[in-house]
């Protein structure tokens, strides 16, 4: 780490006696590797009260260099995933302010890992990704996620939660450099006062060394007052609502393309003449799930009103006749190349976007109806 030479990027260490003050320097971070480290040791300098000061955050990593996967594989390496006490994904990129891709370049490329991780990323994926992060370091994942929480009851619907926020759009995104350039800080500045539930925010981290001692000096930027008024009105309107068809239709259409929503219209019609259906409890997008009550109070897949389709591994495996429906399913599943969610022996949700499962739609209708 290398002095900056700018005289006015002072700051002094005065020790208890009164009599000495100790110059530390401004200084830049010379490899951005060890930037990035220092931030997974120590995240406590992303200052959750500076980003939420009536409920500071707390953070949690969940991996470092986290694989975001596009429709085909894992194409991209996030730098941090985090996530905080209330199951809200962070997504973290570190760059130097003397790397020019910290201007335009990182926002596309921020943008690319929000909208396919939260499209593609799941409860299996995220519990994991930190079970690996905690085997490099020898800590017990469910303890540690315990103390993290520091509540009885939480941890084992946590990664479904943050599961949930992330369809829902409720996550954050944050640029983290030694300085913050303003063409950064207006972009970050602009998205976050537009979206919603989504937080975009800056985190410049200052560093300052002198005398064997260094600080590290951070700063949230892009929470403007505009910003803190959309997201609490964002906030309020995140209650759960109760979807019907009609409404399920009405914002299917309002997402979607026409040839996307007439064919899950169709395909919706399809089910309700073979199946019960449940209607979702989101409180931005609707979804339902075809299901038999004499068979399972789950159904083995949900349909929401941007277009998506989930499959999980867990569905129909709380009865003998349930079991015995989904060994049914399942061959019929694995010649669609779903073999993902019905062969996991752990938790897996499969998400598979509209234009990937519609080209199957009455495939995928054979395999479930009996």
């Amino acid at each position: 780490m290398s002095q900056t030479g700018d005289a006015s990027s002072r700051i002094y260490l005065i020790g208890p006696d009164g009599r000495q003050a100790i110059e530390l320097a401004s200084c830049r971070y010379e490899c951005e590797a060890d930037f990035q480290e220092l931030l997974a040791m120590h995240p406590a300098l992303i200052d959750g009260r500076q980003v939420n000061p009536d409920n500071p955050r707390r953070w949690l990593l969940v991996a470092k260099e986290a694989n975001v996967p596009d429709a085909e594989a894992s194409r991209w390496s996030l730098d941090h995933l985090f996530v905080d006490q209330d199951a809200v994904v962070t997504l973290v990129e570190v760059k130097r302010k003397s790397d020019t891709r910290l201007r335009r370049e990182v926002v596309g490329q921020m943008l690319d890992y929000a909208a396919n991780g939260s499209l593609r990323w799941t409860a299996g994926f995220l519990q994991e990704a930190f079970a690996a992060t905690c085997e490099k370091t020898g800590a017990d994942p469910t303890r540690a996620l315990e103390e993290f929480l520091e509540e009885d009851g939480r941890a084992e619907s946590f990664w479904q939660s943050a599961e949930s926020n992330l369809r829902a759009g409720r996550m954050r995104l944050l640029f983290v450099a030694d300085e913050i350039p303003s063409e950064l800080l207006r972009i970050v500045e602009f998205l976050n006062e537009r979206m919603a539930p989504t937080e975009v925010l800056a985190l410049e981290l200052r560093y300052f060394t002198g005398g064997g001692y260094s600080t590290h000096v951070p700063r949230i930027l892009g929470r403007t007052l505009a910003a803190v008024a959309q997201k609490e009105g964002s906030a309020r309107s995140n209650a759960r609502r109760a979807w019907d068809r009609e409404s399920f239709l009405r914002d299917l259409e309002e997402r979607t393309d026409w040839e996307v929503a007439r064919a899950i219209a169709a395909f919706l019609s399809e089910c309700e003449r073979n199946f019960d259906i449940t209607w979702g409890t989101g409180a931005q997008t609707g979804s339902f799930t075809p299901r038999r009550p004499m068979i399972s109070a789950r159904g083995p897949i949900s349909v929401y009103s941007d277009g998506r389709l989930d499959i999980k591994s867990s569905w129909l495996n709380d009865s003998p006749a349930a079991i015995e429906w989904r060994e049914r399913i399942k061959p019929r599943l694995e010649s669609l190349d779903w073999r993902q969610a019905i062969n996991s022996e752990k938790e897996v949700t499969l998400t598979v976007p509209a234009a990937e499962w519609l080209s199957k739609a009455e495939e995928l209708l054979a395999a479930i109806v009996e």
